[in-house]
């Protein structure tokens, strides 16, 4: 080895080498005045990411970092009184509300006949049958209220509860008329003693209709129907184009909301648990991945031989155009003194 050769390496080794440090940094000066397009390039960029966006990759990734993220997240918050709005901020809260209270209604003309209305109605008739049942029994009517009837009078007669649990599906509209017609009939008191009904009923209708509810959700017909719908619902979506799906996004006010990112950047960034949000996911990556050479981790991606052609050109590039300044020219001379 020559003694330039020697005196160039010595200058250029060790923890403290000005030297280096100065040649470094002409590099980088000299890849900064260069365009983004130099490094970006439309077709590598494209090619790189169909290369790498492979279902084993993506399983990979959502084992290894994506999963752990979404746990990370969850237990996050757990036990902690921190609300939306304590990382939105003041100013961002008042926008959003703003904002809501002149939401345009969105149209969802995809959704129009996404679900055969004969499903919703084969599984929510019981519910109002049961519903309406339980009122019919509270009204002060022989054969209804199931009190006993020592005369012959005429609810025995028509039988009308047994009527009623007959008809009263997908009829609400139909009971308030017989209802009428048979009050038409009786007192004063016994129509205060069906608006009392009516009064008490209305008090717990909210729980009889969630009762109701609940168990029609658990029968096995109600899972059948439920899970119909749910699978034409995701039909009509799934199968609609996506510009007709887009509509409701046209008419939301996007670039309004998106206003808001300025002001919630801000507060978040002065505050201590966004920081240390920061720092427990960035220092779960370099605890998953960070021990590995960058090499291993493109090799198992299979990314390796694409990604050192595209450094080989990009460093070349910015090698070309350090090695054309004034500076590099200056450093070399400083390099090779003796």
């Amino acid at each position: 080895m020559t003694k330039i050769a020697e005196r160039v390496l010595e200058r250029l080794r060790g923890a403290d080498a000005p030297l280096r440090t100065r040649g470094v940094a002409l590099a980088v000066d000299a890849a900064l005045d260069l365009p983004l397009a130099t490094f970006v390039d439309v077709e590598r960029t494209t090619a790189l990411i169909l290369a790498g966006t492979t279902g084993e990759n993506a399983a990979r990734w959502v084992a290894r970092h994506g999963m752990p993220g979404v746990e990370r997240n969850l237990a996050r918050y757990e036990g902690q009184e921190t609300t939306p709005a304590d990382l939105l901020g003041p100013d961002a809260r008042a926008q959003i509300e703003r904002l809501a209270a002149n939401l345009p209604r969105p149209k969802s003309t995809w959704a129009k006949n996404a679900v055969d209305p004969q499903l919703v109605r084969e599984l929510l008739a019981p519910v109002w049958q049961e519903t309406l049942t339980r009122f019919a029994k509270r009204l002060p009517v022989p054969g209804i209220s199931g009190a006993s009837d020592s005369g012959r009078g005429f609810g025995s007669g028509l039988g009308l509860r047994d009527k009623l649990k007959s008809r009263v599906e997908g009829r609400a509209a139909e009971l308030v008329e017989r209802s009428k017609s048979v009050l038409g009939g009786l007192g004063a008191e016994v129509e205060r003693q069906v608006q009392t009904a009516a009064r008490e009923f209305s008090q717990g209708a909210t729980q009889t209709a969630k009762e109701a509810f609940e168990a029609r959700m658990a029968s096995e017909e109600g899972k059948r129907l439920v899970g119909e719908i749910r699978k034409q619902a995701l039909a009509a979506v799934l199968d609609t184009p996506i510009a007709t799906l887009q509509e409701d996004a046209r008419a939301f006010p996007v670039r309004a909301w998106m206003d808001l990112a300025p002001l919630i950047a801000e507060h978040q960034r002065g505050l201590p648990a966004y920081r240390a949000l920061l720092t427990e996911e960035v220092g779960a990556i370099v605890a998953a991945d960070g021990l590995r050479p960058i090499r291993a981790l493109l090799e198992e991606a299979g990314l390796l031989d694409r990604v050192t052609a595209n450094l080989l050109t990009d460093l070349d590039t910015v090698a070309a155009a350090t090695v054309e300044t004034e500076a590099f020219a200056r450093w070399v001379q400083d390099l090779v003194k003796p």
